[in-house]
């Protein structure tokens, strides 16, 4: 059993609270405190961000009830941020069996950044410091300043410092925040975009963790795809356009940090895996929706956002002129054929004015009527159909013809003239 144990502060990494551990046992060496802390072993995954059995292993030696541990794994790691984009049941079964201390860490919690280099690095905010060692005569590791990504402080706006140590040093060494953190003078001298991410990445931490994906819905592919990033394949039907994407994180975020995070390219299979919400590590859920500004209570609504696409073809199929393919591709941003897969997609059918059929129903429209006009009364329909939207003259005296027929059908009795 443990003599004492320090109480966590608010927000306080695990490894923090090992770290002060540490530092009141008076120790030199962290190896003497570790076979302390696990039963004589000289090492223990004691210092990743994402809980483990080493938490089970310290509160067996605590008595029952002193501290408890899903909490611990909630409040104090990084668990909520690295589950939010599994199924409700999926995170709860995780959590179970982490408290039970029978969990395998996901191998995907290792593919979180590509500018892997053997190193890593504790975070910290010299303005949370401050307020730390106000409240609490100490400072310590905050959880929320770990999360990938994280590069400022998303309560002070200021830049986080950074204190890198190769990767698993700190499963065999205490970094104490007291020794680590320094008064610094906070750098206020940040990227445009890098406090709307930082509210995003922590949102993504702290929103309960019921909240995540609804299969079925993706309201951050659909803003893609109302901004007009949605391109049309055979094989796919609707997707996002990659190189569009790409340019778009480049020019918002600069080249390196979408490197680090989806590559040297946006690949359309990663486009797609996040369309149906199978990729799981939250970065790029959370670059691509602080980009457009996107709420994150929005991207994980399970309340569908306006198609703004079947709202535009709607009102396109409503317009008292009709207007050929070709015109209904234009307004759409879309080619002729790629309309086809549209209204499948939306169950709807062809309203374009060449897509009626003739009378014998086979499609043809091979019959015609000519009239005749000289050479200023042409000019002057043509110009006429030009302003009310025909892209040809022959389609508006048809829909003319059309219109002053129906107009002179007989009606039935009750209804309106």
């Amino acid at each position: 059993m443990l003599n004492f144990f320090p109480t966590p502060y608010p927000g306080e990494l695990w490894y923090s609270v090992l770290c002060r551990y540490h530092m009141r046992t008076g120790h030199m060496k962290s190896a003497t405190t570790i076979q302390e802390l696990f039963d004589g072993r000289l090492h223990a995954a004691m210092g990743t961000f994402y809980p483990t059995k080493a938490i089970n292993d310290i509160l067996g030696q605590l008595p029952p009830g002193l501290l408890d541990i899903r909490d611990i794994i909630l409040n104090h790691t990084l668990f909520p941020y690295f589950y939010r984009i599994n199924p409700v049941e999926k995170k709860e079964q995780a959590l179970k069996e982490l408290c039970e201390g029978t969990a395998i860490t996901p191998t995907w919690l290792w593919k979180t950044d590509s500018s892997a280099n053997g190193t890593s690095e504790l975070r910290y905010c010299p303005l949370c410091r401050q307020e730390d060692v106000s409240l609490y005569g100490e400072t310590y590791w905050h959880t929320v300043h770990q999360i990938p990504f994280m590069s400022v402080c998303p309560k002070h706006g200021c830049r986080l410092e950074r204190i890198p140590f190769n990767r698993g040093q700190v499963n065999e060494k205490f970094f104490i925040p007291n020794l680590y953190c320094r008064d610094t003078e906070p750098n206020a001298d940040i990227e445009k975009y890098e406090m709307p991410l930082a509210k995003t990445l922590l949102a993504y931490l702290d929103m309960p963790l019921g909240v995540g994906p609804t299969e079925g819905v993706n309201n951050l592919v659909q803003a893609f795809c109302n901004k007009g990033y949605m391109t049309i394949a055979k094989r796919f039907n609707t997707i996002l356009d990659s190189d569009m994407v790409k340019k778009a994180l480049e020019g918002f975020y600069g080249p390196e940090l979408v490197r680090r995070c989806f590559g040297e390219k946006v690949m359309p299979y990663q486009l797609r895996r996040i369309g149906n919400w199978t990729v799981l590590s939250p970065e790029r859920y959370a670059l691509l929706a602080t980009m457009i500004g996107q709420a994150p209570r929005t991207t994980f609504s399970a309340k569908p956002i306006p198609d703004r696409i079947e709202e535009k073809l709607v009102k396109l199929s409503l317009q008292e002129v009709p207007l050929t393919k070709k015109g209904i591709a234009e307004k759409m941003n879309v080619k002729p054929h790629q309309l086809d897969f549209l209204l499948g997609r939306y169950g709807m059918e062809p309203f374009w004015s060449n897509a009626k059929k003739g009378n014998d129903g086979t499609g043809s429209m091979n019959k015609y009527v000519k009239a005749y006009y000289d050479q200023a009364g042409k000019a002057c329909v043509d110009q006429y159909a030009k302003k009310k939207g025909f892209h040809a003259t022959s389609e508006f005296v048809r829909y003319a013809l059309d219109r002053i027929m129906e107009l002179d059908e007989p009606k039935t009795p009750g209804t309106a003239s």
